[in-house]
This record gives structure tokens, sequence and C-alpha cells, in this order.
């Protein structure tokens, strides 16, 4: 398997398949965590009982695919590791 950036040259401190889609959950069993945001409520009708929001829906699990360099991962803030 190959990764981007090459071992030994990481600035995140996380090392990446050249295939990886953070959009696709790892193989196998994984926990997911799911959570929901309200941002944004645009309209109330009561007559109807409608109400239209814009909805953030947020997903995490932990990514075996990942390779992870501890030392340079801690010395991030954590705006830097979520990016």
């Amino acid at each position: 398997m190959k990764f981007l950036p090459p071992e030994g040259e990481e600035t995140s401190g996380l090392v990446f398949p050249l295939d990886y889609n953070k959009n696709t959950a790892p193989p196998g069993k994984s926990l997911i965590r799911v959570g929901f945001e309200i941002k944004d409520i645009s309209e109330v009708h009561d007559n109807d009982f409608a109400i239209t929001f814009i909805l953030l829906t947020m997903m995490n699990w932990n990514d075996s695919r990942l390779r992870v360099n501890e030392e340079v991962f801690h010395q991030l803030s954590v705006e830097d590791r979520c990016q």
C-alpha cells in the first residue's frame, strides 16, 4: 500500500493511503458516532406544522487506514488536528 506523503515527510502527523477517501468508513466493524446540529431555522409555519431548517450531519470514527506520527500529532493545535 502506498501512502501520501511518503513516510518520514509527514507534516500533519497523519499519513494517508493514496486511495484514501475520508467520506468512506473503514472496512470491517467500526463504531461510528453520528451527530446533528441545526444551523439555521429559516421558516416556521404554524398552520402546516412545518419547519424549514439547515441541518449539519457529523460522523466520526477511528480509522485503521491512517498512520499517525504521535510525536508530531501531539504538538499540533486542536484546530490543526481537525483539518
